[in-house]
């Protein structure tokens, strides 16, 4: 057999795997829509190696300058819809005899089954291992088509000529050591038959930003769907008449109308499938899926001759138990991708029996019923690789049953006096990504009944945010959950005041947040170092960020002219990179960087438009620092604020800032040198916003861990965050003062 023939049988195999159908879920059975009638070109957003957005259609991804591509954008926006459509250009393209390049489609979702949690290193192993993962993939997926054909044949069309590798499920490898294997499998294999290969990853920000970086690659972000109306209305349109919905313009509306929560493709599938059985929609994403679920499971399944059929309570303690298994699951570090042994299900379950008032034989009548026949989860028999049978789930299912979970949880934290404490969520940031949802849980519940549940809520706040009582009896464990919970309620109450304030009982409550989330965060360093002692960083941020659209109250924060100057006293500073050193008198510093409020007023005294920064528009948090600032507009504040203060306001040197970052302990006024402006110790989560973690600038004065301490007072922000301006040459050897690069330090 040559090579041409298994390329075109394998071209072939792939031409009928493309024109399969949508799968949608549905009473009657599942749905199969036509890929076609379905899909609408979305809005990508390519970022520059200088930062810059650039615009660009679905069809524009892969270009010849472009031919490595990191897809990256959240759960259900239309990832895996935009590779197969890539999928069916390049198949056209062949089809055409405008391209020779051969695209495969692969997904990752039995990736770690695969490797056994293997872990490799770049050498050989790392690309063979890929290489049999792929042929054991087109194997399973073109068995009929390449039946026959030899493992050194199909070896040729992985390796040779032009090819497109269009990666998908990355998010289903949920193992942080099985992605790394991943990584190094795929670098390996990538750059062995880096001739002719093109590829796109798809996968979301968090599941892998996080763990290390992705180089090499451009990054293509997908807008969100409810910020282009064409596509919004295009996506709502698509999916009612695929599912010939009545009332397809009421249908649009109603979408339209809650375009927040409907802010993915997958929301409006969810959507549509609902409007066509109800004719209505839930305003909220918790109430869209739980009614779903609540849809999917009502439905009379066939158990061979017998259907089952489950009644609305039933219904509800399988949604809360499939919650629960998410959870559990989220927090088991051996958890082989999505799935769960059925054996450590069912303990779970029956640990939470009490707490969810279930029956004693609802556990176990469940775990008969899941497989048997799944529903929500897919049962995975002990004869399919695994050493017991498992539950697994579908990454977007359980991102949506973890919120049902997260939102349980929080519902019997916010209004049980007295309540357990809210556990794991404090100590994972991956389960506070799961909140993503509860906010809006929380809005109906406290909306619902004229208010009730609100009444109770602002009558139990003195004792929601005294200290709880700790079930291990340690104290500090017990002071931390109380400011964990402080900031948490603040940051939840924002987020429903933000849609709901306008409304009864809502109206008028603003204040009484404020004041709650600004407890947290006095100016004053060392109350402040207090207050946030031990608490998460996502829980930090989120709640700084809330406070500030809510109004935060720190003038200083706000008004430039307000600004608090630390005195630093002199000495010798020996740059820690160059060794060069030099005499300082005594100088001040600002104890925060400048803010996006403070420029802001900048701004609207100087009336000059060349002052505003890049990407001034998306900068909508008051209190961050503000970024994007080029060194013309950074010394003319420092001149604008000279004029409104009287006093002299400049840019440090570089050896001024790094003499302020070293901080002035001992008696003599010299600073031990150290690597960082706390001490010795690596950056975390409690002493900067390094690494990308966030991936977004977080409010000043959330790392008071990390400042840089001057007798009594500190500086803050001086490492991570934002990279920060000082008037030293980058290079002091050239002549012209206005063409001189200067140094940057702190982030």
């Amino acid at each position: 057999m040559n090579r041409n023939t298994a390329r075109d049988l394998y071209l072939s195999g792939l031409r009928d795997l493309q024109s399969l159908p949508v799968s949608v879920p549905d009473s009657g059975g599942d749905l199969e829509i036509p890929f076609d009638d379905v899909f609408h070109p979305l809005r990508l957003i390519l970022k520059g190696p200088n930062g810059h957005l650039e615009h660009l259609s679905s069809e524009d991804l892969l270009t010849a300058g472009r031919s490595r591509v990191w897809l990256r954008a959240s759960g259900g926006s239309g990832k895996s819809m935009l590779l197969r459509r890539y999928l069916r250009k390049a198949l056209d393209a062949e089809s055409c005899g405008l391209s020779r390049r051969l695209p495969f489609l692969l997904s990752l979702e039995k990736w770690s089954e695969f490797v056994g949690g293997k872990s490799v290193k770049a050498g050989d192993k790392a690309d063979e291992l890929f290489r049999s993962f792929l042929q054991n993939e087109l194997g399973e997926t073109f068995s009929q088509s390449l039946e026959g054909v030899p493992s050194a044949e199909i070896e040729k069309l992985i390796r040779e000529g032009e090819r497109l590798f269009l990666i998908d499920g990355i998010d289903e490898v949920f193992s942080p050591a099985d992605r790394r294997t991943f990584w190094t499998c795929w670098n390996r294999f990538s750059l062995k038959v880096s001739k002719g290969l093109s590829a796109v990853l798809a996968l979301r920000p968090e599941g892998w930003v996080s763990t290390f970086g992705i180089t090499g690659y451009a990054q293509v972000g997908v807008q969100p769907i409810n910020e282009d109306h064409g596509v919004f209305e295009g996506l709502c349109r698509n999916w009612a008449t695929a599912l010939d919905c009545e009332g397809l313009d009421d249908f649009v509306e109603e979408v339209e109308s809650n375009a927040d929560t409907f802010a993915s493709a997958n929301w409006i599938r969810i959507g549509a499938v609902l409007w066509k059985r109800e004719k209505s929609l839930p305003p909220t994403r918790y109430g869209l899926f739980s009614r779903y679920a609540h849809k999917l499971l009502a439905y009379e399944h066939k158990l061979g001759e017998a259907p089952i059929e489950r009644n609305d309570r039933q219904i509800v303690h399988e949604i809360q138990m499939l919650g629960r298994v998410a959870t559990t699951l989220l927090g088991r570090d051996d958890a082989p991708a999505l799935s769960m042994p059925i054996e450590v299900a069912e303990w779970c379950l029956k640990e939470a029996k009490d707490e969810f008032r279930w029956k004693e034989d609802c556990v176990d009548h469940q775990i008969e019923l899941w497989q048997r026949q799944g529903g929500l989860i897919e049962f995975v028999p002990p004869d399919q690789g695994l050493q017991q049978g498992s539950l697994r789930f579908e990454r977007q299912t359980l991102d949506y049953l973890l919120a049902i979970d997260a939102g349980w949880q929080l519902v019997r934290f916010l209004l049980v006096e007295d309540g357990a404490v809210w556990p794991d969520i404090l100590e994972d940031e991956s389960q506070l990504r799961s909140m993503e949802f509860v906010p809006d849980r929380v809005a109906s519940l406290l909306t619902g009944e004229s208010g009730r549940h609100w009444k109770q809520l602002i009558q139990r706040l003195p004792a929601i945010t005294r200290p709880a009582s700790s079930p291990s009896g340690s104290q500090d464990r017990s002071a931390q959950v109380l400011r964990a919970r402080v900031l948490i309620i603040g940051h939840i109450l924002e987020r429903v005041l933000a849609s709901r304030g306008s409304e009864e009982p809502w109206k008028g409550r603003k204040d009484e947040v404020r004041s709650l989330l600004a407890a947290s965060f006095p100016l004053d360093h060392a109350k402040r170092l207090k207050a946030l002692k031990d608490v998460p960083e996502g829980i930090r941020v989120r709640a700084a960020e809330s406070l500030a659209r809510l109004g935060d109250p720190r003038e200083e924060l706000l008004d430039p002219t307000k600004t608090t100057f630390v005195p630093v006293p002199g000495g010798t500073c020996t740059l820690s990179q160059t060794k060069e050193s030099k005499e300082l008198e005594p100088f001040e510093m600002a104890r925060f960087p400048v803010t996006v409020a403070q420029y802001r007023r900048f701004l609207a005294d100087s009336k000059d438009e060349g002052m505003r920064p890049y990407d001034w528009e998306s900068q909508e948090i008051l209190t961050a620092p503000v970024n994007g600032v080029n060194l013309g507009q950074a010394e003319a504040f420092c001149r604008w604020l000279s004029e409104k203060t009287s006093r002299e306001i400049r840019l440090p040197d570089e050896f001024e800032w790094e003499w302020a970052a070293n901080g002035a302990h001992e008696a003599s006024g010299s600073p031990s040198p150290r690597e960082y402006p706390w001490d010795d110790r690596p950056p975390d989560s409690f002493l900067a916003n390094f690494g990308n973690r966030l991936e977004r600038v977080s409010p000043v004065g959330c790392y008071p861990a990390g400042a840089s301490l001057q007798g009594d007072k500190a500086i803050e922000d001086l490492a991570g965050n934002v990279w920060e301006w000082t008037s030293s040459a980058w290079d002091p050897a050239q002549k012209d003062e206005h063409e001189r690069r200067r140094v940057l330090r702190g982030s």
